[in-house]
């Protein structure tokens, strides 16, 4: 319902304090959302990456089609006031949540069995994971949110391409994250997460240093698929640690927006110091260490 009130905030008056509280109001009931949906599926599916995966594929099913959205009501010739029609997604979710029958077990509840668990804070794989989610959402939103202006500097293809790319990618990760859900059951999460973070690395190596347009879109195309299944698969990795804890959650996702804050103003800055290539080309830098971290714990867990 914050979302609700957030938005109308920002529509309905231009003045600064009133929109910067309903994108105050917006920003922590995002995080909220967030935090409760992954709690709820982690804990009710025992942390396993298949459900964490359907889970997030929504996301990506709403990040394609709100655009979408937009387009329509432009077509249509409504103002952008209008467009307060879009109140309905967050009404309903507040409805939809007061109907859910939640029932989360708590840590204290989670460690009353006869093997009690380390707290969040004392495990390693936790930390690991928080990691590996910095600077996967780093890479992911550097991407999209520079991917476009990046295509349109480069001259390789119009804009309107360059847009398409973008709803691309965001369609492709629909389709990993399902695919992603698939293999969950076949492969170790770890090594799911290896395969996955080593395919991005190689694929956007080759969207950056390529300048052929097919190649660009294979690229991309392969960059939704390999990026889809970091996400939630990480949370599954440290699932045990997350079972009950909602605090434990609420850090993970923290240290994951970190990156999302820090990574997107990292290649701005550098692009403009240098150019818009070497701020894209950091990226690589940053999922180097997304695969470092991967293996780290790959490597923790052997030994364990």
């Amino acid at each position: 319902m914050a979302v609700s009130i957030g938005l109308v905030s920002i529509l309905a008056s231009p003045l600064f304090i009133t929109m910067a509280i309903g994108f105050l109001l917006i920003g922590v009931s995002r995080g909220s959302i967030s935090n409760i949906n992954n709690s709820i599926v982690n804990d009710y599916s025992e942390g396993e990456a298949r459900w964490l995966n359907y889970l997030h594929m929504f996301y990506s099913v709403g990040a394609f089609i709100a655009p979408i959205l937009v387009i329509l009501l432009m077509y249509l010739h409504l103002s952008w006031r209008q467009g307060l029609i879009s109140l309905i997604f967050p009404i309903t979710s507040s409805v939809i949540y007061i109907l859910l029958p939640i029932d989360i077990k708590t840590t204290k509840e989670q460690n009353s069995g006869p093997k009690k668990r380390l707290p969040y804070y004392k495990n390693l794989n936790f930390w690991i994971c928080c990691g590996i989610l910095f600077f996967y959402v780093g890479a992911e939103n550097a991407v999209n949110g520079w991917l476009v202006t990046y295509l349109k500097n480069s001259g390789i293809m119009t804009a309107s391409y360059a847009q398409g790319l973008l709803s691309l990618l965001y369609l492709v990760m629909v389709i990993g994250r399902i695919l992603g859900a698939r293999l969950s059951d076949k492969f170790k999460k770890t090594y799911l997460l290896l395969i996955s973070a080593i395919g991005a690395l190689l694929t956007f190596s080759i969207f950056i240093f390529s300048s052929n347009l097919v190649l660009i879109t294979a690229a991309i195309v392969g960059i939704g698929f390999f990026f889809a299944p970091v996400y939630p698969t990480s949370i599954a990795a440290c699932g045990e640690a997350l079972e009950g804890s909602s605090l434990a959650m609420g850090t993970l996702l923290t240290m994951a927006g970190f990156g999302k804050i820090i990574m997107p103003y990292l290649v701005g800055l550098i692009a403009s110091k240098i150019n818009i290539f070497a701020g894209m080309a950091s990226i690589l830098v940053v999922l180097f260490l997304m695969v470092a971290f991967i293996l780290v714990l790959i490597v923790k867990n052997k030994s364990k």
